[in-house]
């Protein structure tokens, strides 16, 4: 068994594996295909853990050397997993991977930009 290189966390509660959760995970294993080192991990509940807890404990349960945590009510990418995959692979021993990420808010999109310098 190969080694699990990221882990995709997502939380979620069970009235909405159908409307969000189901559709964020086919979007996210038709961007792994057949890549053997990464896994996705889910947790459920009935809205008693709060959702900061829910990362925590996808987090605990991760296997891979790295973790993304996708809410199941966001949206990635087309090339979310490519990317994410290649910023890991050419930065091996970095804690953190920062990248950009548009945010839509009451219908208005704007750019959240990272910058560690």
């Amino acid at each position: 068994m190969s080694e699990i290189l990221l882990t995709i966390g997502m939380p979620s509660i069970p009235s909405r594996m159908e409307s969000n959760l189901k559709s964020m995970f086919d979007k996210i294993t038709t961007q792994i295909g057949d890549r053997k080192d990464i896994e996705i991990v889910s947790i459920l509940d009935n809205k008693k853990i709060s959702i900061g807890k829910k990362r925590h404990l996808l987090h605990k349960i991760a296997q891979g050397k790295f973790c993304a945590i996708i809410d199941d009510d966001d949206d990635v990418a087309p090339n979310f997993i490519d990317e994410v995959y290649a910023a890991i692979k050419e930065n091996p021993d970095v804690d953190v991977i920062h990248y950009n990420q548009e945010a839509i808010f009451d219908g208005i999109s704007f750019l959240v930009v990272t910058d560690v310098n």
